[in-house]
């Protein structure tokens, strides 16, 4: 009964250890057609800004994460 519990809580952590992975590497990737992500920094906000002022007939999603 325990190795049963073992083997389950091991595949458990095994898939989410491989679902981070996967997730990890394919952070960046975007469509052809898209403009690709890019990280927001101090040094890159006003090309930012700009660009997103220019699209004002289109829909504009900005998505902040923070780690804490």
């Amino acid at each position: 009964m325990k190795r049963k519990i073992f083997i389950v809580g091991f595949s458990i952590v095994f898939l989410g250890l491989l679902a981070f992975a996967y997730a990890y590497l394919n952070s960046h990737k975007t469509p052809a057609a898209q403009v690709p992500l890019s990280d927001l920094t101090t040094q890159n906000l006003e090309t930012f800004r700009t660009q997103f002022n220019a699209a004002k007939d289109r829909t504009r999603i900005i998505l902040l994460l923070s780690p804490t």
